[in-house]
Parts: structure tokens; sequence; C-alpha cells
């Protein structure tokens, strides 16, 4: 599986790829992203399956490229990370079927777990409610791309 993630501070994305076993997940290719706009040009051009991005970037924000992403039918597991607690930015993450949203600084711990729910099998079959091409974790009541 490929992840992507995509935050204007190097920095963080620097600590992200550090800081958690992505082999240990099965996501066995981590492409990163400085803008919204460079994480769009990579979307069009490669298979990715999850998205950790952060909400506020200069070009083109995280929900905005979340939107796009709806938009055009990709099927991507999306975790925002943002510095920022507000409930407008979390009630549009939950209208775009984001998977998961947290606060920084990244808790590579926290941040491990929900990327182990998001790359865990389901169970059995069934649908989840969120975009199509994701199968329900009945356990967690999570859903992961298909």
């Amino acid at each position: 599986m490929t992840i992507l993630l995509v935050d204007d501070e190097r920095q963080v994305l620097d600590g992200i790829r550090h800081g958690v076993d992505f082999q240990a997940l099965g996501l066995d290719e981590v492409l990163t992203a400085r803008s919204g706009e460079e994480a769009r040009e990579i979307i069009e051009k490669t298979r990715v399956d999850i998205l950790i991005t952060d909400i506020e970037m200069a070009d083109l924000s995280g929900l905005e490229l979340l939107e796009w992403i709806r938009d055009s039918g990709q099927k991507i597991l999306t975790i925002f990370c943002t510095a920022f607690r507000s409930f407008d930015y979390a009630k549009k993450a939950i209208e775009l079927h984001a998977f998961d949203y947290f606060l920084k600084p990244v808790r590579y711990g926290e941040l491990t777990e929900k990327l182990a729910q998001a790359t865990r099998p389901p169970p059995g079959p069934g649908g989840c409610g969120a975009p199509s091409g994701r199968s329900a974790n009945t356990s967690t009541g999570t859903c992961r791309p298909s």
C-alpha cells in the first residue's frame, strides 16, 4: 500500500517518516508533498491508498484536496493532522468522509494506532456508508480502502 504525507512544514513530514514504522503496517511506499497542489499532482500520477494531510496550506487546503479527491472519484482513506482546533474544520472533514482527524503535535504512537486501524483487514463483508470502495471493520467501526 502507498501512503502520501502532505504538510507545508518539512520537520512535520520528517518527523512522521521517522516516527512511524510504515513497513510494519504494510505501507511499503511513503510519498511526501509540501503543498496541496504537489499532492494533487502525485495523486494524478500514482495510486495512493492513504493520505495524511495538514489542513492549512497556502495553495490548496487539505479540505480542498479531499474535496477534489472525492469529486474525481478517487478512493483514498484520509486522515487530517492539524494544529488548529476548529469545529468548522472537523465538521467539514466529517462531511467529506475523512477517516480521522487529530491535532499536532503528532504523537507517533497515536498515529501508528490510527494507521493500524486503517490498514487492518475487515472481519467480513459489508459496507460502511463511506464512499464506495471501502470495507467495514465492524470490530472498530472504521472503514478502509478496498
